[in-house]
């Protein structure tokens, strides 16, 4: 079995805990380079790191990566000093701002922006300095119970499923440590088995609209579980209540749920697109289409998947799957890929993305989590990154070509030479889709 993919750094390293993350790459336009969050190898403290514009030369080599600074000096742009804190990162283009929710036993806020020398100002918080969320209200030691995404405003918002009544709720940051708390918004009222119960957070379009989307299961005792989404116009008061609507009921869910949005050509409402994974570790697609219409759930794979993470690649209307799989007994990152425009529901066959000759199938050693950008991505911004946990080891990563429109389908990246926008040196291009 071919090793496939780099690692982030070719020292030594702390696989960085990315566990039901989803959410940890983003490229930023100012600068015209993807950033990661991944561990430092000398110190286990989780930071921002930059892709240097070049690949490793053998697959399995570390380095691509070097640790970014806070303006001003040489501080390395640390985000959060716990090793197990589970770090969602949704990235704001238009205001060169990364926000991050860092999931914990003591969940905490943070803000980085990008300057153009391309270090990073602290506007929130910042390595042991982080903005610690309301008492009692997002206690939870699961990223996956929540996220954060920011509303037209550059307001964030964090929906999560609350630790102590086991509602689906939603508070939002109105100002220097100040979050709407007793006024939080209950989106759902509580599952009876919070532990299978997950949500997911992106943007979308209604009627024209920018609005805020949370995905979620919701189960109250296995199979009797529900796929459900709930949004709100950014426009709505703080506490308005959000417009809920269920997709499929009595089935079978565990606790993993990815989501992404797509707004077809004509349309002013986005299609929603759906993937959990089921107790039995099967993977479904489910989608609701502009109006308003639920198709599916439809099996994707039948055998032994984990951890859903979905990207979309508005360029070519391609929507991409990536999951942890099982080949040959060995854990990888594999990856699907559909068309959206014509909603055509026909996933291609799988293909994969990180492996490691000699892994392990299980437990220290193996690939599991992993994760993409928020943002949709574009040709101008190729290859998307995708990164993951090597457990208990080390970060690594791998590229996926973006096709510019109307150009042959977009393959997964091998090469030696990284994208530069404006000179592209010549790449060695292996497997396709």
């Amino acid at each position: 079995m071919a090793t496939t993919g780099y690692k982030i750094s070719a020292s030594a390293q702390n696989a960085t805990h990315y566990e039901h993350t989803q959410y940890a790459t983003w490229y930023a336009s100012r600068t015209s380079k993807w950033y990661c969050i991944a561990q430092d190898s000398s110190t286990s403290d989780n930071a921002i790191w930059v892709h240097d514009l070049a690949t490793p030369g053998t697959p399995g080599d570390g380095g691509g990566w070097t640790l970014c600074q806070i303006t001003g000096g040489s501080v390395v742009a640390y985000c959060d000093t716990r090793d197990t804190a589970e770090m969602q990162a949704f990235w704001d283009d238009a205001n060169n701002a990364v926000h991050i929710y860092a999931a914990h036993s003591t969940p905490l806020y943070q803000q980085y922006t990008l300057e153009t020398d391309g270090k990073w100002t602290r506007t929130v918080g910042g390595g042991s300095s982080t903005e610690a969320l309301p008492a009692g209200l997002v206690a939870v030691s699961s990223g996956c119970s929540g996220m954060v995404a920011t509303d037209a405003s550059a307001i964030p918002w964090i929906v999560y499923y609350q630790a102590v009544t086991g509602a689906l709720e939603a508070i939002s940051r109105t100002g220097a440590g100040n979050w709407i708390q007793n006024l939080a918004v209950t989106v759902d009222t509580a599952p009876g088995d919070a532990g299978r119960s997950r949500v997911a957070v992106t943007r979308m379009t209604v009627g024209g609209a920018a609005a805020l989307l949370a995905a979620y299961t919701y189960c109250d005792a296995t199979p009797n579980g529900k796929i459900k989404i709930a949004y709100r116009l950014d426009s709505a008061g703080l506490t308005d209540a959000w417009t809920v609507s269920t997709g499929a009921t009595g089935v079978s869910v565990d606790n993993h749920i990815a989501v992404r949005t797509v707004l077809r050509d004509g349309q002013t409402t986005s299609d929603i697109h759906i993937v959990y994974k089921a107790d039995d570790a099967d993977h479904y697609h489910i989608y609701r289409d502009a109006a308003g219409s639920w198709t599916g759930p439809t099996a994707i794979i039948t055998t032994d998947r984990s951890r859903p993470v979905l990207s979309y690649d508005s360029t070519n209307q391609k929507l991409y799957l990536h999951y942890v799989g099982d080949d040959g007994g060995q854990d990888g990152i594999t990856i699907h890929q559909m068309s959206t425009n014509a909603l055509t529901v026909s996933w291609s066959a799988e293909s994969t993305l990180i492996e490691g000759d000699g892994i392990t199938a299980s437990g220290t050693g193996s690939f599991e989590d992993p994760v993409g950008p928020s943002h949709d991505v574009t040709a101008a911004m190729s290859p998307m990154v995708i990164a993951c946990n090597q457990v208990g080891t080390i970060t690594w990563w791998n590229e996926i070509a973006i096709a510019a429109a109307g150009s042959a389908h977009p393959r997964r990246r091998l090469g030696s030479v990284g994208f530069n926008a404006g000179s592209m040196p010549s790449r060695r291009r292996v497997g396709s889709f």
